[in-house]
């Protein structure tokens, strides 16, 4: 391809609306962390704490459909609290605000406390704030209004004698416990729940919170199900049966996860949302957030969550997949809500990666993609995508391209058709996701891998003019397996090297030399059956 075509290539990506075709579109900045966005008596409003600024108030802006309004004052805090805040709806739509505030005591973490408190809002006024609870307690995430009534809220807590780690060899539960609340007087006032939540860790890590931030969503059968941040690599979960008066024993999940929160989203069909980070960072284990926050996953189910579709990308790190910037950062802390037309509108991000993104949740089931990379000649390592179609990359890098697509157990990858010389030196690794196209180790990690320079090399095809590449994959069986197809012709069959439960929805091309070779774009098309 000569550089015209190149050009004129780019200039039509780049000038071309691609929202019809579904994939998430960022369409405003957010201000501030862990903002909360809800429908308010039929505006879309968005509450968030005045920090940056001087955290000591609620304020609140409303979404137009292509702005923000002019921020406004909710209430008054009564003192200076972090980030975290969450609303639930109250009698006669009005509005319940938990929100913490800093403070000191000996019920918190190293003297420092973040209380709970709560304010009431009752015929469109807001009522003075009343603490609900003393200690320290981290990001507030689970709080919802239940078909009973019930208001129910969930958090980690701080233990005081668990500040230091565990002796060698002795169970370690992390700092944190989980905890919840919950009000029938539509929030006046509170009782704790009859036991706690507490996960095993591993405290050779660099965090130890133990469990921490999780949310909740009632099921159909009335079922509150819990979802909860930890450091094992996998979301964990817990269940109550009388409306978070007790809860059971903590399990893991299916759902890999980085050191990060999930959050629940309720359709008005019925059908359910989840929004995580479902990353690993395999060459430091240490990593921060233990794995990483650099792109923020979706997924939806038609069945109250026993059976999942998507897992695909719906936020972006806005400072580069590799960011190696200190502090709290990446696409962590989601809100989301569906709007009157069945947009999803979401709310997530930390730092310069806040946002708002519009995401069609059909997108979300659809089992096939067409996406390309490009290999473009600029000096970045990897360039974010500027449409859902095109993934653009620096022939310099020497990293792995990393593209991902709809998840399925049971599918299938076409990449091509590419002149043989393109394909020689490049490998192929087919993983359930994300990690950042640095890490050295996620290729040896992932589900699949396949040395394709070396296949080349066996069958003679560095002769061939161009061909495509196929992999079938069925990983619904107990030994999962992996197809290679050169033009529809079966050549190997690979097997798993671990198992996966959710499904098949990476592909990480590698090369051993670089990408200066590749003068193509590269067509990808994913299906899935299962």
């Amino acid at each position: 391809m000569n550089n015209l075509s190149y050009f004129l290539l780019l200039a039509s990506m780049l000038f071309t609306d691609f929202t019809h075709r579904g994939y998430p579109k960022k369409t405003a900045e957010s201000p501030s962390n862990e903002a909360v966005i809800i429908y308010d008596k039929g505006v879309l409003r968005l509450f968030y704490i005045n920090r940056p600024g001087n955290a000591d108030r609620v304020m609140s802006m409303d979404w137009t459909g292509q702005k923000w309004s002019d921020p406004r004052e909710e209430f008054i805090l009564p003192g200076q609290a972090y980030y975290a805040l969450q609303l639930a709806e109250s009698q006669k739509e009005d509005l319940i605000c938990v929100f913490h505030v800093f403070g000191t005591g000996l019920n918190g973490y190293k003297g420092r406390h973040l209380d709970l408190w709560i304010n009431r809002r009752v015929n469109g006024i807001w009522e003075t704030p009343f603490k609900i609870y003393e200690g320290y307690v981290g990001a507030i995430r689970g709080f919802k209004k239940l078909s009973s009534g019930r208001l129910l809220l969930t958090f980690g807590k701080a233990i005081p004698d668990r500040q230091k780690p565990s002796k060698a060899g002795d169970i370690d539960f992390g700092w944190n416990t989980i905890i919840s609340m919950y009000s029938d007087d539509d929030g006046q006032s509170w009782q704790l729940s009859k036991n706690e939540i507490e996960i095993q860790i591993d405290n050779t890590k660099t965090t130890r919170y133990g469990a921490i931030e999780p949310d909740i969503v009632e099921l159909e059968n009335g079922i509150i199900w819990m979802l909860i941040r930890n450091t094992s690599g996998f979301l964990y979960q817990s269940k109550s049966i009388d409306g978070g008066a007790t809860w059971s024993c903590p399990l893991p999940t299916s759902f890999i996860s980085s050191d990060s929160p999930a959050s629940f989203l309720r359709l008005k069909n019925g059908k359910l949302v989840l929004f995580w980070n479902s990353c690993q960072r395999w060459d430091d284990p240490n990593s921060y957030a233990i794995g990483g926050r650099e792109v923020l996953h979706a997924a939806i189910s038609s069945d109250d969550g026993l059976i999942w579709k998507g897992v695909r990308e719906v936020a972006f790190e806005s400072r580069g997949i590799a960011g190696i910037e200190k502090g709290d950062r990446g696409t962590a802390y989601p809100s989301a809500v569906e709007d009157l037309d069945g947009k999803i509108l979401l709310v997530t991000g930390q730092g310069s990666s806040r946002g708002l993104y519009t995401i069609n949740s059909q997108w979300l089931e659809e089992n096939r993609q067409k996406r390309y990379i490009f290999i473009s000649d600029t000096p970045n390592r990897w360039i974010q995508k500027s449409n859902g179609d095109t993934l653009f990359y620096s022939s310099t890098s020497g990293k792995d391209l990393v593209t991902n697509f709809p998840t399925s157990r049971i599918g299938s990858l076409e990449i091509g058709p590419l002149p043989a010389a393109e394909w020689s030196n490049l490998d192929f690794a087919l993983t359930d996701h994300f990690s950042s196209d640095v890490d050295s180790l996620a290729f040896s990690n992932s589900v699949f891998q396949i040395s394709w320079s070396e296949i080349v090399e066996d069958i003679g095809l560095q002769n061939k003019k161009d061909f495509k590449l196929m992999f079938e994959w069925n990983i619904s069986k107990l030994e999962g397996e992996l197809k290679i197809l050169v033009d529809g012709k079966a050549l190997q069959t690979a097997v798993a090297k671990r198992h996966s439960i959710l499904g098949i929805n990476y592909l990480r091309i590698n090369s051993k030399f670089g990408y200066s070779s590749i003068r193509n774009l590269i067509p990808i098309v994913s299906k899935s059956v299962e």
